[in-house]
């Protein structure tokens, strides 16, 4: 195994590594648990209207405003989590939730600490420019945002 799920006492169940992972090396490649006909603060969009739930333990990955994780739309309708950066045992894996959704259901409070920290989660499109900008070019959107970008 190379993560564990622990407890925190702030967030609930993490991730954490369980052995180094390398900038650019697959972390976990996800699979799709069920799509779900609304979208709700568990789901992933990958359409404008589809939404997905990933399996265990990418289910658990928390959200970061400068992640350690990146991803990438897989072959099976889900995506891969790759290091962004270098990953030590022990460390939370955490990707950026807006690289998938275009809004967010629910509002909550980021305390990710960043200097990119948006304070608040937002959906993608519901973010600055600039902000969308950054994350393209340092962590990556999915396909399907990609796509709105050129329609933009």
């Amino acid at each position: 195994m190379t993560f564990s799920i622990k407890e925190h006492p702030e967030k609930g169940r993490i991730v954490q590594a369980e052995r180094m992972f390398l900038p650019g090396e697959l972390v976990y490649s996800s699979r799709i648990e069920a799509q779900v006909a609304c979208r709700d603060m568990y789901s992933l969009q990958v359409a404008e209207d589809k939404h997905i739930l990933l399996d265990e333990p990418a289910n658990l990955f928390c959200h970061s405003c400068e992640p350690n994780l990146y991803i990438v739309d897989n072959a099976v309708g889900a995506f891969d989590f790759y290091a962004r950066s270098i990953i030590q045992i022990g460390d939370e894996l955490c990707w950026h939730y807006a690289t998938t959704e275009t809004e967010v259901v629910e509002d909550f409070l980021c305390k990710c600490g960043s200097t990119w920290c948006m304070g608040k989660m937002q959906g993608y499109l519901q973010l600055p420019a600039a902000y969308r900008i950054w994350l393209q070019q340092t962590i990556g959107v999915s396909k399907y945002l990609q796509s709105l970008e050129i329609a933009l």
